[in-house]
Protein backbone atom coordinates (compact mmCIF):
# COMPACT_ATOMS: atom_id res chain seq x y z
CA UNK A 1 0.00 0.00 0.00
CA UNK A 2 1.22 3.49 -1.12
CA UNK A 3 1.28 6.09 1.48
CA UNK A 4 1.37 10.13 1.04
CA UNK A 5 3.98 12.06 2.78
CA UNK A 6 0.87 13.13 5.23
CA UNK A 7 0.76 9.57 6.24
CA UNK A 8 4.89 9.00 6.48
CA UNK A 9 4.99 12.10 8.56
CA UNK A 10 2.12 9.80 11.04
CA UNK A 11 4.53 7.00 10.94
CA UNK A 12 7.55 9.47 12.32
CA UNK A 13 4.83 10.97 15.13
CA UNK A 14 4.24 6.79 16.07
CA UNK A 15 7.36 6.07 15.84
CA UNK A 16 8.71 8.44 17.98
CA UNK A 17 5.99 8.31 20.09
CA UNK A 18 5.34 11.99 19.83
CA UNK A 19 1.99 13.96 20.49
CA UNK A 20 1.19 16.64 17.37
CA UNK A 21 2.40 19.09 19.07
CA UNK A 22 5.38 17.94 20.34
CA UNK A 23 6.32 16.99 16.43
CA UNK A 24 5.01 20.27 15.59
CA UNK A 25 7.98 21.84 17.70
CA UNK A 26 10.21 19.94 16.54
CA UNK A 27 10.06 20.58 12.76
CA UNK A 28 9.56 24.52 13.66
CA UNK A 29 5.75 24.48 12.32
CA UNK A 30 3.02 26.30 14.40
CA UNK A 31 0.34 23.37 15.74
CA UNK A 32 -2.61 25.28 13.77
CA UNK A 33 -0.62 24.62 10.64
CA UNK A 34 0.60 21.10 11.22
CA UNK A 35 -2.89 20.58 11.85
CA UNK A 36 -4.29 22.18 8.91
CA UNK A 37 -1.83 20.09 6.90
CA UNK A 38 -3.30 16.67 8.28
CA UNK A 39 -7.38 17.85 8.23
CA UNK A 40 -6.92 19.32 4.35
CA UNK A 41 -5.50 15.65 3.53
CA UNK A 42 -3.15 17.21 0.83
CA UNK A 43 0.31 16.08 -0.02
CA UNK A 44 1.38 19.34 -1.09
CA UNK A 45 3.71 20.07 1.84
CA UNK A 46 6.41 23.04 1.44
CA UNK A 47 10.10 22.18 0.81
CA UNK A 48 11.07 23.98 4.11
CA UNK A 49 8.82 21.99 6.19
CA UNK A 50 10.48 18.72 4.78
CA UNK A 51 14.04 19.94 5.38
CA UNK A 52 12.89 20.55 8.77
CA UNK A 53 11.74 17.41 9.22
CA UNK A 54 15.30 15.79 7.90
CA UNK A 55 16.83 18.51 10.38
CA UNK A 56 14.53 17.06 13.15
CA UNK A 57 15.13 13.62 12.56
CA UNK A 58 18.59 13.35 10.59
CA UNK A 59 17.81 9.21 10.71
CA UNK A 60 14.80 9.30 8.51
CA UNK A 61 15.38 8.62 5.25
CA UNK A 62 14.36 11.76 2.88
CA UNK A 63 14.13 8.92 -0.09
CA UNK A 64 11.19 7.46 2.32
CA UNK A 65 9.85 10.69 3.52
CA UNK A 66 9.38 12.16 0.39
CA UNK A 67 8.88 9.36 -2.55
CA UNK A 68 8.37 6.31 -0.18
CA UNK A 69 10.65 4.46 -1.23
CA UNK A 70 12.81 1.84 1.02
CA UNK A 71 12.72 1.60 4.67
CA UNK A 72 11.81 4.84 6.88
CA UNK A 73 15.21 4.71 8.94
CA UNK A 74 18.56 4.89 6.97
CA UNK A 75 20.82 2.85 6.99
CA UNK A 76 23.02 5.21 8.89
CA UNK A 77 21.13 4.60 11.69
CA UNK A 78 21.71 0.89 11.39
CA UNK A 79 25.70 2.01 11.27
CA UNK A 80 24.88 3.50 14.74
CA UNK A 81 22.94 1.10 16.58
CA UNK A 82 25.56 -1.66 15.94
CA UNK A 83 28.60 1.14 16.93
CA UNK A 84 26.23 1.81 20.01
CA UNK A 85 26.38 -1.74 20.43
CA UNK A 86 29.72 -2.17 20.76
CA UNK A 87 30.31 1.00 23.09
CA UNK A 88 27.72 -0.75 25.18
CA UNK A 89 29.68 -4.12 24.86
CA UNK A 90 32.65 -2.17 25.96
CA UNK A 91 31.12 -0.44 28.59
CA UNK A 92 30.28 -3.79 30.28
CA UNK A 93 34.08 -5.57 29.61
CA UNK A 94 35.27 -2.19 31.20
CA UNK A 95 32.79 -2.03 34.29
CA UNK A 96 33.82 -5.91 34.88
CA UNK A 97 37.54 -5.00 34.84
CA UNK A 98 36.92 -2.43 37.51
CA UNK A 99 35.00 -4.41 39.67
CA UNK A 100 37.50 -6.83 39.39
CA UNK A 101 40.14 -4.07 40.17
CA UNK A 102 37.97 -2.89 42.99
CA UNK A 103 38.45 -6.76 44.85
CA UNK A 104 41.84 -6.92 44.36
CA UNK A 105 42.04 -3.15 45.56
CA UNK A 106 40.55 -4.44 49.05
CA UNK A 107 42.50 -7.49 49.02
CA UNK A 108 45.78 -5.71 49.33
CA UNK A 109 44.65 -3.46 51.53
CA UNK A 110 43.45 -6.26 54.07
CA UNK A 111 46.63 -8.35 53.47
CA UNK A 112 48.31 -4.79 54.31
CA UNK A 113 46.21 -4.65 57.55
CA UNK A 114 46.97 -8.16 58.74
CA UNK A 115 50.92 -7.18 58.43
CA UNK A 116 53.79 -7.46 55.80
CA UNK A 117 54.68 -10.89 56.44
CA UNK A 118 51.53 -11.79 55.04
CA UNK A 119 50.80 -10.93 51.35
CA UNK A 120 48.60 -11.84 48.51
CA UNK A 121 49.81 -13.52 45.44
CA UNK A 122 48.14 -12.79 41.82
CA UNK A 123 45.56 -15.35 42.85
CA UNK A 124 44.08 -13.67 45.78
CA UNK A 125 45.68 -16.10 48.34
CA UNK A 126 47.18 -15.36 51.59
CA UNK A 127 50.52 -16.46 51.64
CA UNK A 128 53.12 -16.43 54.26
CA UNK A 129 56.25 -13.94 53.15
CA UNK A 130 59.81 -16.09 53.48
CA UNK A 131 61.73 -13.94 55.33
CA UNK A 132 65.90 -14.57 55.34
CA UNK A 133 68.03 -12.89 57.69
CA UNK A 134 71.40 -11.58 56.34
Amino acid sequence: METGILERMRLIINYYNLSERQFATRIGVGQPALNTMFHRNQDNIKLTTIVNIIKAFPEVSIDWLVLGNGDMLSLKTEDASESVKILMDTIKSLNYTIAEQKKRIEQLEASQKMGKDNVLNPNGFVSEKMMFKK
